[in-house]
């Protein structure tokens, strides 16, 4: 009998050539069989997704096309990196990328039923493409699309943290609101002073859904600024004082601010006449009795709520513009998941520029608590940063991983009754490791330590995850989906990914950004509506990879392109390179992030001619933020490139070790 002659065998190579490249995401399949007694195996088949079954078994020497769809008795098994498929006294071995999966969470019913499944397809449909088979089934598609996503909550959109401002104002004006080094400020100050400097701006012309670019330190003034901007309908633009004329310049016409506050005028020197500037101190003048009286101005879901600036591939900022619904359901998702309450004592710790500030700012107000504003100079010095945090009885704080590392190094180990107050921890803006989350529970295993994860296009956090004890495995979750928003992984073809298998994280609900500020273009590239079960939504496409746990909760795998993040700020490695090739003296160059202990941006340049490396660096630091300016400068003859095209990453790592 030949082996070509056998239906099983037929079903089972064309059920495993499906399975290897769309369930495993693999372009090839390696599969032996036996069949009575005797071991047979195929060379490497090589397949793409416009591939047919029938293409490719006649490729191989199996033209028979006659197809089983009743596969009941099948039996799968895990055999190191292969699945053995057993049916009627016959075997099938498919060569698998098991780890995609991690070593716990290959579930061979879920494989049994897709083989079943897909068997029925081939059956019926052998002409069809590859990547149009359906592998999911109907159970798993609707758990993933309703059990998975966040629960809906009904918001009031009409109701903003302006509202909860004025309530706590009227009700408990003399209660600390804000705490910024020895000064205090109470509800009823707080609102006084944003009212005052709302009046001033409408005096200046802004007006409902304005961008007004804020150039401030880190302060109780600039939560202020934020409130007045709110308190008539117009939405805050953060801008770092430390940035380089050129890119602040680029940020300004990139975004057009109907207007610019600043605390020290010689940045307005730096704008170029680009933009309209006033300093804040004449924002602060009381010009009329009424000035401190509430402007009862009504805000609605869709009135935008900031805009903060990311980086971008051309090597222009991006403007991510998040309205009020969004900004308000992220805050009482935050509150929730942290149980905060009038008591609470919240750090704000992150640069204005930096998405996480938000709620670290704007949450306390919402509940009646306390927002502690740490500046920058307190938080580079680890010792007053966490003497701060004991001395305010700080209850929430949130921090980058590589903060808490060096937290962990130079204080806490010896000295944990800093954070006696501390009730939950967050870390987010970077990968979390075991072995920091384990040394976090061998000394505070009474306290919560949450893993976050969000980009600023989705207003920040859109999972949390709540770790209760020590870790195990490389790869941390980063939670469950909060509420009014969804996650859909997705493969190439855009259709949704089985539990554990890795694709693209594409987010979707009341949290999405409006898009990027006169970027039409790339806001419909980034910003799409896609059919997702029966009903097309408005989806975000993250660029990060993820997978789904059988419990609903994420595990990040990391970025699709060359966008990464460093002590919580996120980067483009094309920008810089943009910036770089803009050099007369350079001719070609890339930008690679080492993975050691920390992370490190190093740069390959080509060289047109003679330039040094601290010419060169003054050069970028002129025109890019000090988080992007790489760490090491290497000269090299040329960039060395993969068959494909593509730069070879090993090779320029191996350069770097050498060199």
């Amino acid at each position: 009998m030949q082996i070509k002659e056998l239906n099983i065998i037929n079903v089972m190579l064309g059920i495993n050539i499906v399975l290897s490249s769309q369930y495993f995401k693999q372009e090839y399949a390696c599969i032996s069989y036996r069949s009575n007694g005797v071991v047979h195996e195929t060379d490497t088949i090589f397949v793409k997704g416009n591939d047919t079954v029938k293409g490719v078994l006649e490729r191989i020497g199996f033209s028979n096309t006659t197809y089983e769809s009743s596969l009941d008795g099948l039996n799968v098994k895990v055999l190191g990196d292969k699945l053995q498929l057993t049916y009627q006294n016959q075997e099938v071995k498919v060569e698998t990328n098991l780890e995609l999966f991690g070593k716990y969470r290959i579930d061979t019913d879920r494989i049994k039923k897709t083989i079943t499944l897909i068997s029925k397809q081939i059956q019926m449909e052998k002409d069809r493409k590859i990547s149009e088979y359906v592998y999911l089934s109907e159970e798993e598609k609707d758990k993933i699309l309703w059990e998975f996503k966040g629960d809906e909550k009904k918001i009031d959109s009409s109701v903003t943290v302006i509202t909860y401002l004025e309530k706590f104002a009227s009700e408990k004006g003399n209660k600390i609101a804000i705490t910024f080094g020895n000064k205090n400020m109470t509800y009823s100050k707080l609102n006084e002073s944003a009212n005052i400097i709302a009046h001033n701006l409408i005096r200046n012309g802004i007006k409902r859904d304005d961008v007004v670019g804020i150039a401030m330190e880190r302060s109780a003034e600039f939560i202020v600024t934020c409130l007045a901007l709110w308190k008539i309908g117009a939405a805050y633009m953060p801008i770092s004082i430390e940035l380089p004329a050129r890119r602040l310049n680029e940020i300004v016409n990139e975004t057009t601010p109907a207007l610019l506050i600043v605390e020290d005028l010689s940045l307005y020197n730096r704008l170029n006449g680009s933009c309209k500037a006033i300093y804040i101190k004449e924002l602060m003048c009381e010009l009329e009795p009424d000035f401190k009286q509430n402007l009862n101005i009504e805000l609605a879901g869709d009135t935008l709520a900031y805009v903060i600036n990311t980086s971008g591939s051309t090597g222009i900022p991006k403007g991510v513009m998040i309205e009020q619904l969004g900004l308000m359901n992220h805050i009482y998702a935050i509150l929730s998941e942290l149980d905060m309450d009038e008591k609470t004592v919240i750090a704000q710790t992150a640069s204005i520029s930096f998405d996480i500030s938000v709620w670290q700012m704007f949450a306390a107000f919402v509940v009646g608590a306390r927002v502690v504003v740490i500046s920058k100079s307190d938080i580079m010095d680890v010792f007053e940063f966490v003497d701060i945090v004991k001395r305010e009885q700080v209850t929430e704080l949130e921090v980058v991983p590589s903060y808490l590392k060096i937290l962990f190094e130079c204080v806490l180990e010896d000295e944990p009754h800093y954070f006696i107050n501390l009730k939950n921890m967050i870390i987010t803006g970077e990968n979390a490791d075991t072995t920091l989350i384990n040394k976090w529970f061998s000394i505070y295993a009474d306290k919560t330590l949450i893993n976050a994860y969000g980009p600023a296009e989705a207003s920040d956090d859109v999972t949390f995850e709540r770790l209760t004890g020590k870790c195990y495995g490389n790869i941390i979750s980063v939670g469950n989906v909060i509420q009014n928003m969804s996650i859909y992984i997705l493969d190439e073809q855009k259709q949704l990914c089985p539990i554990g298998i890795p694709g693209e994280m594409y987010i979707a609900g009341i949290g999405l950004a409006r898009g990027y500020r006169n970027d039409d273009e790339k806001t419909k590239s980034s910003f799409i509506w896609h059919k997702v079960g029966s009903t097309e939504i408005r989806l975000y496409k993250s660029g990060d990879y993820g997978r789904w746990c059988e419990n609903g909760s994420i595990e990040f795998l990391g970025r699709r392109d060359e966008q990464i993040k460093i002590s919580g700020y996120r980067i483009e490695l094309n920008e810089i390179k943009s910036v770089l090739m803009q050099h007369v003296a350079i001719i070609n160059a890339t930008v690679l992030c080492t993975l050691q202990e920390t992370k490190e941006l190093v740069a390959f340049v080509v060289l047109a001619k003679e330039i040094t490396v601290e010419k060169l660096r003054e050069y970028l630091e002129n025109r890019l933020p000090y988080y992007m300016v790489p760490n090491r400068i290497l000269y090299i003859g040329k960039i060395p490139l993969t068959e494909n095209g593509k730069v070879n990453r090993k090779k320029l790592l191996k350069y770097l070790e050498d060199n």
